[in-house]
């Protein structure tokens, strides 16, 4: 494993540019694993959202951001 002053020393070299640190981000769930979701409690007061990607027959790169309101999902669950 080579360490992070190795590296900076050879973008120096080099002339590039070292990019700054930048500090480390906080967790987004909990100790035991589990993530600290938000129950449905009526229309519109949680959604899920997600990047599908996909390529058309022509090769182009299509994307979409999908949007589904919770509650409906988990009506449809029980």
């Amino acid at each position: 494993m080579v360490r992070q002053a190795h590296h900076e020393g050879i973008w120096r070299r080099e002339g590039l540019k070292v990019p700054s640190r930048q500090r480390p981000r906080s967790r987004l769930w909990l100790n035991d694993g589990s993530c600290a979701r938000l129950r449905p409690l009526h229309r519109n007061h949680v959604w899920s959202f997600d990047f599908v990607q996909a390529q058309t027959h022509d090769g182009r790169s299509l994307r979409i951001l999908t949007l589904i309101d919770d509650l409906t999902l988990s009506l449809s669950k029980g």
